[in-house]
């Protein structure tokens, strides 16, 4: 597995984190009401996630993200009727993303290394309900293994003595020092 940046791995963790309750939330509801106005804040929470997983290396979570965002466009743009059986797999996907937001972010990688193939088979079921028009029985998979914190290479940690920039505060206006080539000069 190759060495993510540990701050992008971060935000990441806090897109998924987001992202996952939006489609929790909007799915439930779906269910009940599965009406296509409904479908685009979550269709764009799969592509944030999708996106996010891209900028980081994670493809098990791009195919994952990819697929329920396919689900969730057709029944935007009115190509499929959403039944339950859609919302029981993208419920499914919602499940891993909501629980590797939930661990340490350094395990992140390994979690979804760790599930690649059953995330995959997810993936399919989501793919293959697409054509179908609703996921058939035997193809929804029926649990995924448990994530398991398997220690990750150490990750560098900022020391606490290190000097961060801090954000300007209400009424400040950010000021560029004087040594900055581009700044803009006055007129005379």
């Amino acid at each position: 597995m190759e060495n993510i940046d540990p701050m992008m791995l971060d935000l990441f963790r806090v897109e998924l984190e987001n992202n996952s309750r939006v489609l929790e939330a909007g799915l439930v509801g779906a269910e009940a009401d599965p009406a296509p106005e409904k479908m685009e804040p979550l269709m764009r929470a799969a592509h944030f996630i999708k996106g996010a997983a891209r900028i980081v290396g994670l493809p098990a979570a791009v195919t994952l993200a990819h697929a329920m965002e396919d689900i969730l466009a057709a029944a935007q743009h009115d190509r499929i009727r959403l039944a339950s059986g859609h919302v029981d797999l993208l419920l499914k996907g919602n499940d891993i993303f909501k629980d590797l937001s939930q661990i340490e972010t350094a395990f992140i990688p390994h979690g979804f290394h760790d599930r690649r193939q059953p995330i995959e088979d997810l993936a399919q079921a989501l793919r293959n309900s697409l054509t179908a028009g609703f996921p058939p029985p035997g193809e929804v998979p029926k649990a995924l293994p448990a994530i398991q914190e398997v220690a990750p290479s150490p990750l560098p940690r900022p020391s606490p003595d290190r000097n961060l920039p801090r954000r300007p505060g209400k009424g400040e206006m950010k000021r560029l020092p004087p040594s900055v080539p581009w700044r803009r000069q006055r007129r005379r």
